[in-house]
């Protein structure tokens, strides 16, 4: 992974149709010379992240996308750690990151290679026993 200014790397799910109605998650997403990774969530009004089990960093809770002075951001923050975006995601040799979506929230996991759960690696993922790695919750 390449950093640069001028440079917006990011995997994300969204509604285009529908949107911001429909959400989007910003799963993985750098901008500029971001060292960490930034998830957000964008939806429209009375979405709120808890942050309830999370080992990243939150920067806003509303996730409305039209929240006032919020600019279009919606809600996320940034992965803890220095190995889940850019060079150092390239110094451990990349990583996988899981989403975890159901109706009781929205969790990001992130895992650097060499500690990718055995699960993930047999083809059959289950978030039991994954604890709060990078863990975003809406």
């Amino acid at each position: 992974m390449y950093r640069a200014c001028g440079d917006w790397p990011a995997f994300w799910t969204a509604n285009l149709t529908n949107w911001p109605a429909g959400g989007e998650i910003d799963i993985y997403e750098g901008v500029n010379n971001a060292v960490d990774n930034h998830y957000a969530f964008h939806t429209e009004n009375g979405c709120v992240q808890s942050g309830q089990s999370q080992s990243g960093y939150i920067v806003t809770t509303n996730c409305y996308n039209d929240a006032s002075g919020q600019s279009g951001q919606g809600c996320g923050g940034w992965g803890s750690g220095s190995n889940n975006y850019g060079y150092g995601m390239n110094g451990v040799g990349g990583g996988v990151y899981a989403l975890d979506w159901r109706y009781e929230g929205i969790r990001i996991f992130y895992f650097p290679r060499g500690s990718i759960p055995q699960d993930i690696l047999n083809g059959h993922p289950t978030t039991s026993g994954w604890g709060t790695v990078s863990d975003c919750r809406s």
